[in-house]
């Protein structure tokens, strides 16, 4: 996953422990505050420039924030 990850496919989960040891990857958003996360949801810089996948992160993120919260 994170070798096709850096290539530029898309966004995708790491286990945190993983994902800070690369620097090929960033993190599309910041995990909900008050939340312990055991992975990241991560993206090659190339990637993230790209329109579409910025659009899906917009989408995303926020109802991925509102489930988290339901589970607390």
């Amino acid at each position: 996953m994170i070798a096709a990850l850096k290539t530029g496919i898309g966004i995708g989960p790491v286990p945190t422990s993983l994902a800070h040891d690369q620097p090929g990857l960033i993190r599309c958003f910041d995990p909900p505050e008050g939340t312990d996360t055991s992975s990241w949801l991560v993206i090659s810089p190339e990637a993230w420039r790209r329109p579409e996948v910025k659009a899906f992160s917009a989408f995303f993120a926020p109802r991925f924030i509102a489930m988290v919260r339901q589970w607390q």
